[in-house]
């Protein structure tokens, strides 16, 4: 989506590189690449199953960090999502085009200001796309 390469160039552009980025697991799982590191050349804490596979990292280990990026966008408990990102060392989460399709609105974290504070967003009549960092 057009709004989601907007959101690639901020990072890249506006976000130190050792920002640490994740985006839903529905937009890399088997996916040919991942798009954070093509786009905005930033990490990420779990990519895409292929460059999981080119540096060797084992299948177990590889579907525990899908399992709990999966958490940080399917949970509604703040505090759960707030202690993944952190264990993780994840800086920002990346609520995309694609996030929004699969998990609706990132109003939940929006609205947490001690936690989360956005630092991009995209809103439109039919999405809202948001990078929020971890405070």
């Amino acid at each position: 989506h057009s709004a989601d390469m907007e959101a690639y160039h901020f990072m890249r552009d506006e976000l130190p590189e050792s920002t640490r980025i994740q985006m839903g697991s529905g937009t890399e799982l088997n996916a040919p690449f991942s798009p954070i590191p093509t786009f905005a050349h930033r990490h990420t804490y779990c990519g895409d199953w292929m460059h999981a596979h080119i540096f060797l990292i084992p299948e177990g280990a590889y579907k525990i960090r899908l399992g709990q990026v999966n958490n940080m966008f399917e949970s509604r408990d703040l505090d759960l999502v707030y202690k993944l990102c952190s264990d993780a060392g994840i800086t920002h989460l990346y609520w995309g085009y694609n996030e929004f399709r699969k998990h609706g609105s990132p109003a939940h974290l929006i609205a947490e200001k001690t936690m989360f504070k956005v630092v991009w967003s995209h809103i439109d009549a039919d999405f809202q796309l948001a990078l929020l960092e971890i405070r």
